[in-house]
Formats: structure tokens, C-alpha cells, sequence
């Protein structure tokens, strides 16, 4: 099935911003899909000077991100990415914790999670007791409902970055050191 077929028109937003990171920074177009952010475009045009001054670049770029693993969750439309992205992974700690994950509440939750970015919106609290009373709950009663499937998606996140950091630990020591 195609992903237009799967999401229409009105679920696909762009959005004008600034990203920085990495000493430089640009205007940005960051493209969502069903309230997920699917990739970005930043036109690199400066970099921080010592002073927190703004110079221009001398070569200027295009910065392309995509998230590759949002693909097959668009794909396969699913409620989050992790399905399709950690695959056994999800399904063992799945069943391990013995989540089960209100999928219809996630959902719905996915719609407003991004009014929850600590660099956007001033007053978190209210953020999210807005996004509850839309949804028909008190704030706690959201949280507690997404509460163990976001920590299974922790445990997924940091298992990750863990095994990441061991390949490329394992990959540098295997070159560089004099004992191997």
C-alpha cells in the first residue's frame, strides 16, 4: 500500500525553523507525516564564531536528514517506529515486561507528543494537561496509560546506543591497539 493511501494530504505539515548543532547552524524545513517527524532539510549558513557571533560560511550546504527508520513505519503504519525498527528486540522485551501498550491511546498521543519538546514550549505542565483534556483524560491518567510501553521504548533506545558504542569501541580497538 502507499503511503499516501495510508496518510492524506492534511497529515502531511512542514515546518519553518532554526537548527543548530555542531557549531553551525541554518534555516531548516522539517517535514512531519501523521505527527512524526520524517526528515529535515538545513541550509548550513553559518557557524558560531568565539564571541557567539554569526559568520557566514565560505562553503554553504544542504544537510539532508532522513529518518531510515521511519520508512517502514510509514510503510507498515503503525502507531511508533519501534516495531519496525528493533523487530525481535521489541517483541522479546515485549512480552518480557509483559507490555501490551494501549495502541489506540498512543495513537491519539502521537497527534500532540511533539507540543512536549522542552526547547519549544515553555510551560511542560500545561503542554501536557492540554494534550490529556484532549484526549478525555486527566494528565495523569495519560501518563499512566503510556507510561510502560514509553519505558519499553527507553530500554529499545539505550539498548541501541549501547550496542553502537560497543561496535565502534570493539571497531577502534581492533585497528588502533598494539595488543590486537
Amino acid at each position: 500500500m502507499c503511503i499516501r493511501d495510508r496518510h492524506g494530504p492534511g497529515e502531511v505539515t512542514f515546518v519553518e525553523d532554526v537548527w543548530a548543532g555542531g557549531g553551525n547552524l541554518g534555516p531548516s524545513i522539517e517535514y512531519f507525516i501523521g505527527g512524526l517527524e520524517v526528515g529535515n532539510m538545513v541550509f548550513m549558513k553559518y557557524k558560531v564564531g568565539d564571541n557567539g557571533e554569526l559568520v557566514d560560511l565560505p562553503i554553504k550546504v544542504i544537510d539532508v536528514g532522513i529518518g531510515l527508520e521511519r520508512i517502514p513505519w510509514l510503510m507498515n503504519g503503525g502507531v511508533t517506529s519501534y516495531k519496525y525498527t528493533f523487530g525481535a528486540a521489541y517483541d522479546f522485551l515485549k512480552e518480557k515486561f509483559k507490555v501490551d501498550g494501549d495502541q489506540e491511546v498512543w495513537r491519539q498521543f502521537a497527534k500532540y507528543s511533539c507540543r512536549l519538546d522542552v526547547d519549544e514550549e515553555a510551560n511542560i505542565a500545561k503542554a501536557w494537561n492540554e494534550i490529556a483534556s484532549k484526549m478525555g483524560k486527566t494528565q495523569e491518567e495519560l501518563k499512566s496509560s503510556i507510561s510502560p510501553a514509553k519505558d519499553l521504548y527507553i530500554c529499545l533506545d539505550l539498548s541501541l546506543i549501547h550496542i553502537c558504542r560497543c561496535r565502534r569501541y570493539a571497531v577502534c580497538r581492533s585497528r588502533w591497539s598494539p595488543y590486537h
